[in-house]
């Protein structure tokens, strides 16, 4: 599982990847793990949906993980039984928190 992340203010999110365990999806496709990081100063941080075709941003590679467990709650064609079996994933910055965008309705 990939799981990519664009909650820059995330103190889960490195170069784009969350390296969280495991991450919690509610049924309004809001990742409930998400964890504002009081430590990072987001306005240094690359927003590369704003500026992706200027600057490529520094991106952490591909990993496969097969121990990335998602709880996931959305009406959504990758829920299993209330996990994700998406190849992978995208967690997409939104100004009340963070979102699953690969979310596929059933």
């Amino acid at each position: 599982m990939d799981l990519k992340c664009r909650k820059l203010g995330c103190k889960y999110n490195k170069d784009f990847a969350c390296v969280k365990k495991g991450i919690a999806v509610d049924s309004r496709t809001n990742c409930k793990s998400y964890t504002h990081d009081e430590t990072r100063d987001t306005s240094t941080l690359q927003d590369a949906s704003r500026d992706m075709f200027e600057v490529a941003p520094e991106v952490h590679p591909y990993r496969h993980n097969k121990r990335v467990d998602i709880d996931c709650h959305a009406k959504c064609l990758f829920n299993e039984n209330g996990k994700c079996v998406a190849n992978g994933i995208t967690i997409q910055n939104k100004e009340t928190g963070a979102a699953c965008i690969t979310v596929i309705d059933k």
